[in-house]
């Protein structure tokens, strides 16, 4: 901010004061600085990719895309840019052109970490599983220390088939960050699928220990209290789930079933 009080009309200080904005997910005034320091110089290619990463957090693809593109057109070999991209479209579940721009990432930065556990997200997302593998496994070797990629993992390995190693990375990535409410939900999941009721619900209790407003722990955590037979609790659960997402069918469906199931007892 005191950088803009002494100069004000100088776009980098802007830049720089909407990047601290960002940090601060203070979205609209981050952009307000962008677009300043884009008045001030249209052809500054950082301020067009943090704007792009702005508007993309908020929702605004097509002008995201756009204030990239223009980066490139300026800086055509910045492969952040072409992640951010792939970023915009991965977003909107556009994976094949998310899978065109994070390949042009690692083409200009084989060693961009992220890029590769991004790609490998897009690839899962189009069934390409083996291919994802390969893309994870380097993004760890570059960050062994990052959850997220080692429960995206798990997810591709599960979708091969490979029940234990999944489950070694679903608890590495718990390991690693013990507040990971998704790893907690998601390994309650597998638990769940091999019938090992009493750790599936320690898993989702853990997970909404961690995140209270987590509809799909609340809907997971009442099918595995429905299995043991604690119906009570478990359509608590399910409503619990539609409360916080009223759209949600398959919270729905289980609440209906297990009050019938309920009402047969009695």
């Amino acid at each position: 901010r005191r950088s803009l009080q002494i100069a004000p009309n100088y776009a980098k200080s802007h830049n720089n004061f909407g990047l601290a904005l960002a940090q601060q997910e203070k979205n609209d005034e981050a952009t307000a600085h962008y677009l300043k320091a884009l008045r001030l110089n249209p052809d500054y290619a950082s301020a067009h990719n943090n704007l792009g990463v702005v508007l993309t957090r908020t929702g605004e693809f097509d002008q995201a895309i756009a204030h990239y593109y223009q980066a490139l057109n300026l800086q055509p070999l910045w492969g952040e840019v072409y992640n951010n991209l792939g970023n915009a479209f991965l977003t909107q579940g556009k994976f094949d052109q998310a899978i065109f721009y994070y390949s042009e990432t690692l083409r200009l930065n084989p060693g961009f970490g992220d890029a590769h556990n991004n790609l490998a997200i897009a690839l899962t997302n189009r069934g390409r599983f083996q291919e994802a593998l390969e893309h994870y496994y380097a993004a760890l070797k570059l960050k062994p220390s990052s959850a997220e990629t080692h429960n995206n993992l798990a997810v591709a390995l599960l979708n091969l088939g490979k029940v234990q190693a999944a489950t070694a990375h679903y608890r590495k990535a718990i390991d690693l960050s013990p507040n990971y409410s998704e790893a907690h939900n998601n390994l309650g999941n597998l638990l769940l699928e091999q019938n090992k009721l009493a750790e599936a619900v320690s898993s989702f209790h853990k997970a909404l220990e961690i995140r209270p407003d987590y509809p799909e722990a609340h809907n997971n955590l009442g099918v595995a209290l429905a299995r043991q037979g604690r119906l009570e609790e478990a359509t608590a659960h399910f409503g619990e789930a539609l409360r916080l997402k009223p759209d949600y069918e398959q919270a729905r469906t289980n609440l209906e079933l297990t009050q019938k199931s309920i009402a047969r007892t009695r």
